[in-house]
């Protein structure tokens, strides 16, 4: 796929890895639709980078835990941009969550938003995408979706079932969408992070340094830019579930 003037939805895109994959895109040419749920000034600020480097983007307000809010979501996009060419299921929820005090709060809003969320924008661009020849869905899951991380078992159930939904989405929408998933590792701590904190992350690495949201975005150029690779987890992890002790 020749990235230049396709429309691309980028879930959970105003900050953080979903900003930095904006950003990526945007360079190749491609016009940018930036999806938030609170951070809507961040958003804007966003859309002003992008526009500022020359780049064309929009941005919409979604909650995707709420399916009628996902399918309108879907929907202005078709309508402002005429067609979607490709989503980035990139919204995540992230936080410490020890499988004794679990609540059902904890559980709706991680695997709401996480899963229940990337599925459903799947499913709403995948018709579409079917409809008007072809498309390109990338879920971002996590290498805690392959070895669970301690203390956030939700998050974990969740990037699981990105990677198993890549696979079972990649069968039924061939051969006009390929559906692929990354999993990434240590590329962005959390912004709390002390720098011995973000040593230690790094030291759990074959590499022995973090990670960088550029070797996100090179990975989903690739996925992009390729039209011979479906139903496949990229792990991008600096060689950390090879280490010893490192999970």
């Amino acid at each position: 796929m020749e990235l230049k003037g396709k429309n691309v939805l980028i879930t959970g895109s105003a900050t953080r890895l979903g900003k930095y994959i904006a950003l990526a895109l945007a360079g190749e040419g491609a016009h940018i639709i930036l999806h938030y749920h609170t951070s809507k000034e961040k958003a804007h600020h966003t859309l002003k980078e992008i526009k500022s480097a020359g780049g064309t983007g929009a941005m919409f307000k979604a909650d995707l835990r709420k399916v009628v809010q996902i399918q309108s979501l879907i929907s202005k996009v078709i309508d402002d941009c005429g067609q979607l060419d490709v989503l980035i299921n990139s919204a995540s929820v992230f936080f410490s969550t020890p499988i004794s005090s679990i609540t059902e709060r904890d559980w709706d809003t991680i695997i709401g938003t996480n899963l229940r969320g990337a599925f459903f924008c799947s499913q709403y661009a995948g018709v579409h995408m079917t409809e008007k020849g072809g498309g390109k869905i990338i879920n971002i899951s996590d290498i805690g979706g392959i070895v669970p991380w301690k203390n956030y078992a939700p998050y974990c159930i969740a990037k699981a079932g990105i990677i198993a939904m890549t696979k079972a989405m990649a069968k039924e929408f061939a051969p006009s969408i390929t559906v692929n998933a990354i999993a990434p590792g240590n590329i962005l701590p959390p912004d709390t992070s002390s720098q011995d904190e973000i040593n230690q992350l790094a030291s759990k690495t074959l590499l022995k340094r973090m990670g960088q949201p550029k070797d996100i975005a090179e990975c989903i150029k690739y996925l992009l830019k390729t039209d011979f690779v479906t139903g496949s987890i990229f792990v991008i992890d600096g060689g950390q579930l090879l280490a010893p002790l490192s999970l």
